[in-house]
């Protein structure tokens, strides 16, 4: 285990153990009544849980928009084993280390504005960032080794029986719902990307970049400035705790890729 990694799991020990401590302070505090609607913690939920972000517990690689419930899903795929990675997660075990994915957190936000992270699998190694803003996208995948039998698959839907369709084409995906429609286009550094479209997902093979976007007119270009801008806020933002960023940003990093969302 390196330095950097064993620097993060420390902190999301000391993360847990200090989270169990919290409700000894606030017990200890005056038991005055305090005047509450009742209703707080549910406005609360509420104005959190908007817009896109890596709510899905089941995998860091799937996008989801809220409170639309719609997932764009990022999954690796090795067509000569016939292999599939279709959930992605940080710190997974396993006795067979071929199988098991290996991830770099990169830094994000805790809303979800700039995310970015590495991941590999099966010979196969990719960076994938994003920004977010509102119900805007935009999602990079840079290719950093491949070989011949890896493919991308973009898998959209929605999640937690939340009802709507969604129609995939080469360069568009459409989602419907009753009071929700989006539209994501991909682009590709190099046509060569495009492999097939199936019914539930679009099918790449890695070659050059490859960008999502809800922006019609997105290139390339304007994913990797809008991506770049957000990466940019993130670290003046940090730049504020550089004092004890050596404690802040490993704390801030395991908080901020644990925000999900759980339906209730």
């Amino acid at each position: 285990m390196n330095i950097r990694r064993l620097r993060y799991y420390l902190v999301f020990l000391f993360v847990a153990l200090i989270g169990t401590c919290i409700p000894i302070s606030v017990y200890s505090k005056s038991s005055k009544p305090d005047k509450k609607s009742g209703n707080e913690y549910k406005q609360l939920q509420k104005s959190l849980a908007n817009g896109w972000n890596t709510w899905n517990t089941k995998s860091v690689l799937s996008h989801v928009l809220l409170p639309e419930c719609f997932a764009l899903n990022l999954q690796l795929h090795n067509s000569e084993t016939g292999r599939t990675l279709e959930n992605a997660l940080i710190g997974r075990q396993g006795n067979d280390k071929e199988l098991i994915e290996k991830i770099d957190q990169g830094c994000r936000s805790y809303n979800g504005e700039y995310t970015d992270l590495t991941i590999e699998w099966q010979g196969l190694k990719l960076r994938i960032q994003s920004a977010a803003s509102g119900n805007k996208l935009n999602l990079l995948v840079t290719l950093i080794k491949t070989d011949a039998h890896s493919i991308l698959k973009v898998k959209p839907e929605f999640l937690w029986k939340r009802d709507g369709t969604v129609q995939i084409s080469k360069t568009e995906i459409s989602a419907r719902s009753v009071d929700f429609k989006i539209n994501i286009y991909a682009i590709f550094q190099e046509q060569s990307a495009i492999s097939n479209v199936s019914d539930s997902s679009l099918n790449l093979s890695l070659s050059g970049k490859i960008g999502f976007s809800t922006d019609k007119r997105a290139t390339i270009q304007t994913i990797a400035h809008a991506i770049n801008k957000a990466n940019k806020k993130l670290q003046t933002e940090n730049r504020k705790h550089q004092p004890y960023a050596d404690l802040y940003e490993p704390m801030q990093n395991v908080l901020a890729w644990n925000t999900i969302y759980e339906p209730t």
